[in-house]
């Protein structure tokens, strides 16, 4: 259970927080600006099927991996499938090429989505598209070219899982910037900032957690959980999540 002297906690990941406890915490040395690999579950929240008892469900998979490049910069690999009907769903593959800036903002990327039937992509049911950032403004190919003024710093949900992880647990001032999400919806005036420490009952152990929590237009609330080592456990919201694959084991 959540720390008593931060009952906060227990609010904000109560959705999810029977699954963050059957969760093996990893272990050993991290360096987040080094080359890593990170899987999750990606579970769906439901607060009020689970008040009569239904278990929140994982219904996905998300895949990140990271690999330093040329000074300042690092390479990001993403897969993301979502199962909607047994192994039928979306599987989305994205490489971008980020700065290793405050917010791990995307330079360039490419990107590919295709429909799922019964684990394999269906033929016909793709989309491509390229990106990149220019002088304050997001360009997009592929399906329909299109141009987004970025006012802020930007990043996109994938990319931040880094930045997040290279941030001072106690940072004095918020992080502020303007986001894509799945790098398709722009959502701009976005806000992280730590919220303090909690101790949870992780696969059996008790593990202390470091908490930063993002608000902004477009998005309900979500909260980040890493571990003293500053690896991401879980980024939890009010209906979706994704928490530390137990399958892996650090």
């Amino acid at each position: 259970m959540a720390k008593e002297n931060n009952p906060v906690w227990r609010r904000f990941l109560a959705p999810a927080l029977e699954i963050l406890q059957k969760v093996r915490p990893p272990e050993g040395d991290f360096h987040p600006q080094g080359a890593w690999t990170h899987q999750y579950a990606v579970c769906l929240l439901n607060p009020e099927r689970q008040e009569k008892g239904e278990h929140p469900q994982p219904y996905g998979k998300l895949l990140l991996k990271r690999n330093p490049a040329e000074a300042g910069r690092f390479n990001l690999e993403v897969e993301q499938s979502i199962f909607t009907r047994g192994r039928s769903g979306n599987r989305t593959r994205a490489s971008l090429t980020c700065s290793s800036d405050r917010v791990a903002s995307p330079l360039r990327w490419e990107l590919r989505s295709e429909t799922l039937e019964n684990g394999a992509a269906a033929g016909g049911a793709s989309v491509s598209e390229t990106g990149s950032v220019r002088d304050g403004m997001i360009l997009r190919s592929g399906r329909g070219s299109r141009k987004i003024g970025a006012k802020r710093a930007l990043t996109s949900n994938w990319s931040l899982i880094d930045a997040v992880q290279r941030l001072p647990f106690d940072a004095a001032q918020p992080l502020e910037f303007d986001m894509i999400e799945d790098l398709d919806l722009f959502k701009s005036g976005q806000s992280l900032r730590p919220l303090g420490e909690l101790t949870l009952e992780l696969g059996g152990r008790r593990t202390r957690l470091h908490g930063f929590r993002q608000i902004g237009r477009g998005i309900l609330p979500m909260h980040y959980l890493l571990d003293d080592q500053r690896r991401l456990i879980a980024a939890t919201g009010s209906l979706r999540a994704i928490i530390w694959d137990t399958e892996r084991k650090g």
